[in-house]
C-alpha cells in the first residue's frame, strides 16, 4: 500500500476528479530509461463512482521537497481512459507531465 495510506489517496482522488473510489489492487510498476531506473513503486488501482466519463483511477504518492517547506507529499491520481490505460501508462504519463513542467520553469 501506499506509504501515504489508503484515505489519503481517496481523498486526493476526490480533490483532484470530484468523485469517489473504492481501493481494487495494487500494481508494483518498474519504468526504466536507457538503463536507469525512473520509478519504482506501486500504483493504486480504484473504481471510481460518479465520474462522467472514468470508471477507473490509477493513483500513488511520492515524497517531494518543496521549495524550503522540507518534505512533503504529492499525490498522482489519473483516471482510466485511452491514454492512461494501466498502471504503467499512469506512470508514463506522470513522468511526461513532470518534464514537461520542468521544461516550462527553465524557460
Amino acid at each position: 500500500m501506499d506509504p501515504a495510506g489508503l484515505a489519503a489517496l481517496l481523498d486526493a482522488i476526490h480533490q483532484q476528479h470530484g468523485c469517489q473510489a473504492r481501493w481494487v489492487e495494487s500494481v508494483p510498476v518498474l519504468e526504466t530509461l536507457k538503463g536507469a531506473v525512473v520509478w519504482d513503486g506501486e500504483v493504486q488501482v480504484l473504481e471510481v463512482t460518479a465520474h462522467p466519463t472514468a470508471q477507473g483511477c490509477y493513483a500513488w504518492s511520492r515524497a517531494s521537497t518543496g521549495r524550503g517547506r522540507g518534505i512533503t507529499r504529492r499525490f498522482c491520481a489519473l483516471l482510466h481512459g485511452s491514454r492512461v490505460d494501466s498502471p504503467l501508462a499512469a506512470v508514463r504519463a506522470a513522468i511526461a507531465e513532470d518534464q514537461r513542467a520542468l521544461r516550462i520553469r527553465q524557460n
